[in-house]
């Protein structure tokens, strides 16, 4: 096993974590959406040999983090993170007022339009207003995307 492979690397609660990331990146993603994330897809994202990757997403299953795709193979989001991806009042309220701004922004530009908060390293977006061109970048409320 490599450096890279191995499950020593990260504990298993921070491994876990990164699953359930992927699987709530996953889901925001409207092209990855259907087919979900398999076991191994997991494995290579977190760096993990595929059995550790396979343990940490039966645990998943099991507590509803995660559910059994019913489009096929691989993993979605389940019900018990559906239940905690909720808006906060205050990301509530910063979207209502940033809507319209959004919308006369998309007007003006023909762009897509975002509003996301920073949180370390990440941004999750809370609103998007989107385009009609062809073309365009689809970011989902609730994806979780590097800044």
């Amino acid at each position: 096993m490599t450096a890279s492979m191995s499950s020593n690397s990260t504990s298993p609660a921070r491994r876990l974590l990164k699953v359930l990331d992927l699987l709530i990146e996953v889901e925001a993603d409207v092209v990855r959406r259907p087919k979900g994330i398999s076991v191994q897809q997991a494995a290579n994202q977190i760096g993990v040999h595929r059995s550790a990757a396979n343990r940490i997403m039966q645990d998943l299953l099991a507590a509803g983090y995660a559910v059994a795709n019913p489009a096929g193979k691989g993993y979605r989001v389940g019900p018990a993170v559906q239940l905690h991806q909720g808006l906060t009042p205050e990301q509530r309220h910063l979207s209502e007022i940033a809507h319209p701004f959004l919308v006369q922004l998309v007007e003006r530009t023909g762009e897509c339009a975002h509003t996301a908060i920073a949180t370390g390293s990440w941004v999750s977006v809370i609103d998007d207003v989107e385009t009609g061109q062809a073309l365009r970048v689809v970011a989902g409320r609730g994806r979780r995307v590097p800044i």
